[in-house]
């Protein structure tokens, strides 16, 4: 798994933890189903993977609106399930110790945020070097399970508060259900 998808995976994990979604899923369970998730790329290619799937499912205005700037519409559970092949979901559901509806509730409530955050211009990022990544993808994915805001005013990213998972937390905050102007 590339080192992208291993920090995005350890940031999502402690989110998750700190809301007591996902519990126990470990880091190299979680980049494995963000590795499905993204088609196994990294950067602009999985991102714009990942939404062309919902594309293909009937749900294309759903990620467009994770994508461009605005209220990002809620997917159900029920609804993923259009998105992905069974097989992808039972290996997903294996590598991470949760049954389909756990797994299936956990990325409906991930992805509105994870692709808002990667998608910060309101449009798919044409090149990697448009993805955040680094620090700055810490800032804005801070919050996707845990509340919070985005990078304070001057961009950096919110401090930790010594709990543990912080560090995944931290990479997480931010994201949830956002509105871009």
């Amino acid at each position: 798994m590339s080192d992208f998808l291993t920090r995005l995976a350890g940031s999502a994990l402690g989110g998750m933890a700190g809301r007591g979604v996902g519990g126990g899923i470990g880091g190299a369970a979680l980049g494995a189903v963000l590795g499905h998730l993204m088609n196994n790329q990294t950067g602009a290619g999985g991102l714009s993977g990942l939404v062309d799937k919902f594309r293909g499912a009937g749900l294309g205005d759903h990620a467009e609106s994770w994508v461009s700037h605005g209220q990002n519409q809620p997917v159900a559970p029920h609804e993923l399930e259009r998105v992905f092949e069974p097989g992808q979901l039972d290996t997903m559901s294996q590598q991470t110790g949760m049954d389909r509806g756990g797994l299936l509730g956990m990325l409906s409530q991930a992805l509105p945020g994870l692709v808002d955050g990667m998608t910060p211009h309101g449009r798919l990022p044409q090149h990697d070097g448009e993805v955040p990544q680094g620090e700055g993808l810490g800032g804005l994915l801070g919050g996707l399970f845990g509340g919070g805001g985005r990078a304070d005013e001057g961009g950096a990213p919110p401090r930790s508060s010594g709990t543990t998972g912080d560090g995944i937390a931290e990479a997480l905050r931010g994201i949830g259900p956002v509105r871009r102007t």
